[in-house]
Order: structure tokens, then C-alpha cells, then sequence
């Protein structure tokens, strides 16, 4: 338990009974390959990412948030601020 509440990190995860620091790729990478190069609902999108095995349960406002993260560094086309009706392409 030492390890995570020290150890600077994005996230914390539970893994075998014990936290240990991680970060979003694995969140961003699964949310870009859900994304296709024509708009579509970011709902869609990020309902689908919900779906995948991460180590921990993925919310929608945790999606939401880190596809506008993905828009801020330019990986995603477009996201508007009303995230539940945003489309969202690559």
C-alpha cells in the first residue's frame, strides 16, 4: 500500500488486493480505436468503452473526460462541451 499512496501517478487501481499506480493509456488507447474518421455520438463511444475489461469499472464521466482530454491534445477531431449529444471522430 506504500507503493501507491507515495508513487506520483494518474490513477489508482486496485489490483490483487493491493493499490498500485497506473495511468489512462489503456482508457485512451481502447476510446481512439473506438472512434472512426466519421462523427458519431460520444456517447457511442464512450458506452462501448464501458463495455471493455479495465482494472477498474470505467464511468461515463471518467470517458467523457479523458475524450475531451483527447481533443485537447489534438488525437480527437472534436468534442463539444455538451459531452452526452458531442460527436466525436478521429
Amino acid at each position: 500500500m506504500a507503493e501507491a499512496k507515495y508513487a506520483s501517478a494518474e490513477n489508482r487501481r486496485l489490483r490483487d488486493n493491493m493499490l498500485v499506480s497506473g495511468t489512462w493509456l489503456d482508457v485512451d488507447e481502447t476510446l481512439l480505436t473506438l472512434a472512426s474518421p466519421e462523427f458519431q455520438p460520444a456517447l457511442k463511444i464512450v458506452g462501448e468503452a464501458m463495455r471493455h475489461s479495465f482494472d477498474f469499472v470505467l464511468s461515463d464521466s471518467i470517458g467523457f473526460w479523458r475524450c475531451r482530454e483527447l481533443v485537447t491534445a489534438g488525437r480527437l477531431l472534436r468534442f463539444a462541451a455538451r459531452c452526452r449529444t458531442a460527436e466525436v471522430g478521429r
